[in-house]
């Protein structure tokens, strides 16, 4: 059994607002409570994130952050409509939402990019498109380390574009 030592446990609770417990991860009361966090601590997005936990774990950290913002150019309702999608689950029905104008974008020899801007300047939604027979998976693993995807941030250029992406809700 660990014991956590007083002056980390009120160390973590000033510098990261965070909370550190003793817990038994066999229960399923502990695993009941951990996602019962989660669901508060992201106002219903993530309800659930965890399942079971094994024998191994001894300490289990998690972190939360609910993000809201608004697109500084939003999606018209008026040009959303049914088409297919290709998508993991092979092609399918989904409402599309569509706009056209000048966005960030950056192609690279297995995927292309877009960033859609929030309306403060300083964040942006990047979608990643793996280039075709090319899964997200296989980008993340290759492609994208933390080095990458700031060069990416960065070589982003104004490109006039039709868009046309599946309504999603984060």
């Amino acid at each position: 059994k660990l014991k956590v030592k007083r002056d980390w446990q009120k160390n973590v609770e000033k510098t990261f607002d965070a909370k550190a417990t003793i817990a038994n991860f066999k229960t399923k009361e502990t695993i009941q409570k951990m996602n019962q966090w989660a669901n508060k601590q992201t106002k219903g997005k993530i309800p659930h994130i965890i399942d079971n936990l094994g024998d191994q774990e001894v300490l289990i950290l998690l972190n939360a952050i609910y993000f809201h913002g608004d697109w500084e150019n939003p999606f018209s309702k008026r040009s959303t409509q049914t088409e297919d999608f290709q998508g993991i689950k092979g092609k399918q029905k989904v409402s599309m939402m569509h706009k056209t104008g000048h966005l960030a974008y950056a192609s690279r020899t297995k995927y292309d990019a877009i960033a859609l801007p929030y309306k403060d300047p300083d964040y942006a939604l990047t979608i990643v498109l793996p280039h075709k027979g090319i899964t997200l998976d296989k980008i993340i693993e290759n492609e994208l380390n933390a080095k990458e995807w700031i060069k990416l941030q960065e070589n982003m250029n104004s490109l006039l574009v039709d868009l046309a992406l599946p309504t999603f809700h984060l």
